[in-house]
């Protein structure tokens, strides 16, 4: 077979695999659906998961796609708000360690204009937006910002409240 790649900057990459078709081959069976499967509602969300760390951004998509969540991640805030253009969007989870100075009303301002522009992505939903801060220094700035909280470490159990929780 073969695979493939393309990428376009602030729009995404595109993946395939190409595999030789064999008429001869035979279909394996299909492994049995539970019976209540129908019956369970669905609870994913769209999570768009903003991180600068590589490492963190990866361990974070791998609870939250166990969790059987969809995730949409960017490094930087900007892509985020082209990301967010693009899709609906169910939560925002920033994980990017301490925030920039929020007793300066210049960074404040700043920071209060991308959520503004954030929330205002998806017309569909309020936006439910978490900061995963290791320590809770900026904690009180950022929930007069309308962003919940999270204090690092942090449980799936935890993550998986806060997540599913209403926005502010």
């Amino acid at each position: 077979g073969r695979t493939g790649a393309e990428s376009t900057l602030d729009v995404g990459s595109k993946f395939w695999l190409d595999l030789p078709y064999d008429a001869r081959a035979k279909i394996p069976p299909r492994p049995a659906e539970p019976e209540d499967a129908e019956a369970a509602p669905d609870h994913s969300l769209r999570i768009l998961l903003i991180a600068n760390d590589s490492l963190r951004a990866a361990q974070l998509r791998d609870v939250l796609e166990r969790q059987g969540h969809k995730c949409l991640t960017s490094t930087t805030r900007e892509r985020a708000l082209t990301l967010a253009r693009k899709a609906p969007v169910d939560a925002c989870l920033i994980s990017t360690g301490a925030f920039e100075a929020l007793d300066d009303d210049g960074n404040r301002v700043k920071l209060e204009a991308w959520l503004d522009s954030l929330r205002g992505t998806q017309t569909d939903t309020q936006l439910n937006i978490l900061a995963l801060l290791p320590d809770g220094a900026q904690a009180e700035a950022l929930q007069e910002l309308g962003v919940r909280v999270l204090l690092m470490p942090l449980n799936r159990e935890a993550l998986m409240r806060a997540l599913t929780q209403t926005a502010y």
